[in-house]
Formats: structure tokens, C-alpha cells, sequence
């Protein structure tokens, strides 16, 4: 289970924050909300935490794996470069409500 976790726990957390960003904008707008500013944060907050847990998990099993030629190294150091990548598109989309407004008018 932890090497699943380790490996798709970045790119799950992408996609859940996501389809939330998209729900809460949404919402926010068919119901004229004004915390929905807060929202996206807490949204980008809680998955931004998930994507590094998920990280953190895949480099440790990635330092206490074996040899250089052990594919569970190999594995982990894919969790380990995907929660880079994830982690920095979920701060990127978490980026575009500051500057563009989220009902258009």
C-alpha cells in the first residue's frame, strides 16, 4: 500500500484539487459567494499537504531502498520527481484566481 500511496498520491491530490477548484468556483458563482477566495485556499492548502505527505513517503522509501539496480528505487525516485511536478501545478493553478477574477461578469 505504501508504495502505491508513494507514487499516485501527487498526482491524486492534482486531480482533487482540481475538480474542488472547479466545484467551489462554481458554486461561488451560481450562488453569488463571496468566500470563495477562502475556499480555493483551504482547497489548495489541503492538497498541497496531501501531494507532499505522498512525497515525503516516497523519499524515504526511496533512501532506504537497496541497490542502484532495485526497481523499487527506481519507483520511488518517479514518486519522489512526480510530487515535484504536482505539487508545483497545484501551487500554479492556485496562482490564477489571484489574478483573474473567478465570475466573469
Amino acid at each position: 500500500m505504501t508504495p502505491l500511496v508513494a507514487v499516485l498520491g501527487a498526482p491524486v491530490a492534482w486531480m482533487v484539487h482540481l475538480l474542488a477548484s472547479y466545484a467551489v468556483v462554481g458554486l461561488a458563482c451560481a450562488a453569488e459567494w463571496s468566500r470563495a477566495d477562502g475556499s480555493l485556499v483551504l482547497v489548495t492548502a489541503i492538497c498541497l499537504v496531501a501531494a507532499l505527505t505522498s512525497g515525503v513517503v516516497a523519499y524515504r522509501r526511496w533512501r532506504v531502498a537497496g541497490h542502484a539496480g532495485d526497481w523499487e528505487r527506481d519507483i520511488m525516485l518517479v514518486g519522489v520527481l512526480g510530487t515535484v511536478m504536482f505539487a508545483a501545478a497545484i501551487l500554479l493553478e492556485a496562482v490564477v484566481p489571484a489574478f483573474v477574477p473567478l465570475c466573469p461578469a
